[in-house]
């Protein structure tokens, strides 16, 4: 959105902007695109501007258009400047260098074209604050606080470092996490919260000598510092307010994507930022919630939890989707309300193991129950033709390389969603009413799975999915039971029968009424004097409101 080239957008000085950038990946970008409506709504004094790619562009923009009426839509548009500064053709795991002449232009109020759309941006006020991701910069072998791993060269945390380095352009910085706080503690936070951290780096010294490290050139002569052998007792994670985990359930799959040093980058931003937006918030996680904020109030820098963060999509917009809205309509009409499950494991994540997946397709059309296959990942490529004909031909299913996800969790048939366990698909469920059926990969994803289905008894997670080395290893959670995972094809085949029963039966009926309070209940924290409205409130009062 934003003006037509090459027609200057004419501010009065008393304009605030606000700037968002996030890595390329949808579900970082989705939340924010809802966070702008909410602010814009709040403020009309604000202007928001996105940094972004030509990936993230066009779904940006629909993500708008579909969830605001026509009218809000118009009145909007002229206050969010969504930029596609890189063009289509990027690599996501190198810095998006087009982010510091834009921030400069921006900064200068000179002109920045949108190169999906050919629009001209003028005189845009300079940010007051910018609200940056992160996990924003990936892979080269380097190696620092003892840890060894990829980085792009030339520095790591392009959008950070570039907003620093020039003194007058230098403008506060909001760390944007779209995941919940427990995982944060974990994979960022200091070792006295159970997190992954390098005590090194909880020193001012510490976390300027680690930042410089990133920027150094790389050397044939650099190794690796000696790392600690591997102890023969399972390691438990001690994490407030999380479920009790080994620490090798974090990883419960083989990794099909390409090692990174996203932890290591989070550990070391996430503490140069100057505070923090968690879309999360104390109803989902109470304990986690208030370690995280203790923790950060105790480094001078304020947090706010900003949660759920999804646009609903009005019922009306149905339509657009005609192929998908016959189908769950026939299915409704055949096998009656909340039957299908959808499953989908996101734009990036897939399971490693074939087999698996399609023991489990296989299974529910055993079962004749309706289910939408979406396949969008690009690790997807080991689909044969046999078994997505398998799943046309079978009368009850669908198959997709990309699917309307909020058309499916929206529409009455859709009663369950096999998921990886993304935050931003658990916020759409927890919109829909559509309670989840974990197979996590890595990330937040496996505490995400946990957290709802041994915390909140209000979701069920597949066990013998898992893979691997440390997907193998026994699981905190069944140690004084009887239940000896085997992680064979044959007990997922099991696995997913057994679930089939509980879904339908008392057990599923409980999970369901735990998840549809527990979504209601989140949802309430943006009423007025609740957490996630008085936060915003907070937040806009610090960062824009006394610029």
């Amino acid at each position: 959105m934003g003006p037509d080239s090459p027609h200057r957008i004419q501010l009065m000085s008393s304009v605030k902007n606000i700037l968002f950038h996030a890595l390329p990946a949808w579900g970082h970008n989705k939340p924010m695109a809802a966070l702008a409506v909410i602010i814009l709504r709040a403020r009309p004094e604000i202007v928001i501007t996105v940094i972004t790619t030509g990936i993230i562009y066009p779904k940006f923009n629909n993500e708008l258009k579909s969830k605001l009426s026509a009218e809000e839509y118009d009145m909007l548009s002229s206050r969010i400047n969504i930029i596609d500064v890189s063009g289509p053709e990027i690599n996501i795991f190198e810095p998006l260098k087009e982010f510091g002449l834009a921030y400069t232009a921006i900064w200068n109020s000179e002109p920045v074209i949108c190169k999906s759309s050919g629009r001209t941006f003028s005189g845009l006020p300079p940010p007051t604050v910018a609200v940056i991701d992160v996990c924003i910069s990936p892979p080269r072998v380097r190696s620092f606080y003892p840890m060894t791993f990829t980085i792009s060269q030339p520095f790591a945390a392009y959008a950070y470092e570039h907003i620093h380095a020039t003194p007058q352009m230098k403008v506060p910085i909001i760390t944007w996490l779209s995941a919940p706080s427990g995982p944060l503690l974990r994979l960022f936070g200091p070792a006295s919260l159970g997190g992954d951290a390098h005590p090194s780096i909880e020193t001012e010294a510490g976390l300027k000598q680690a930042r410089l490290r990133l920027s150094e050139p790389l050397s044939e002569e650099t190794k690796p510092l000696p790392q600690p052998v591997a102890s023969a007792v399972l390691e438990k994670t001690k994490v407030p307010g999380m479920p009790p985990m080994y620490a090798h359930e974090w990883k419960p799959q083989t990794s099909l994507l390409p090692e990174g040093p996203f932890e290591k980058f989070g550990q070391i931003y996430m503490r140069v930022g100057d505070g923090i937006i968690i879309v999360s918030n104390s109803v989902y996680e109470n304990e986690s919630m208030k370690a995280t904020k203790e923790w950060f109030s105790g480094i001078g820098k304020p947090s706010y939890a900003l949660a759920p963060l999804s646009l609903p999509k009005p019922k009306s917009r149905q339509d657009d989707e005609k192929e998908i809205s016959l189908f769950l309509n026939t299915m409704k009409e055949r096998f009656g309300p909340k039957s299908l499950i959808y499953i989908s494991f996101g734009t990036f994540f897939w399971p490693p193991q074939l087999e698996k997946l399609i023991v489990l397709i296989e299974t529910l059309i055993a079962n004749q129950t309706p289910f939408i296959f979406s396949h969008s990942s690009p690790l997807a490529t080991n689909l044969s033709s046999e078994f997505l004909t398998l799943i046309r031909d079978s009368g009850i299913a669908m198959e997709m390389a990309w699917s309307p996800q909020e058309t499916i969790l929206q529409h009455e048939v859709t009663g369950w969603f096999i998921t990886h366990g993304g935050w931003n698909s658990i916020q759409e469920s927890f919109e829909h009413k559509v309670p989840l059926i974990f197979w996590p990969m890595g990330a937040d994803q496996p505490v995400n799975a946990a957290v709802l289905s041994l915390t909140h008894k209000a979701a069920f997670e597949l066990i013998e999915v898992r893979s691997g080395e440390n997907g193998t290893k026994p699981l905190l959670r069944f140690e004084n039971t009887d239940y000896k995972p085997t992680f064979t094809v044959d007990a997922v085949k099991a696995e997913v029968e057994g679930l089939l029963a509980k879904i339908k039966g008392d057990e599923g009926r409980i999970v369901r009424s735990n998840f549809e309070s527990l979504g209601e209940e989140m949802w309430r924290s943006w009423e007025e004097g609740r957490q996630s409205r008085t936060e915003l409130n907070e937040f806009l009062e610090k960062f824009v409101d006394s610029v």
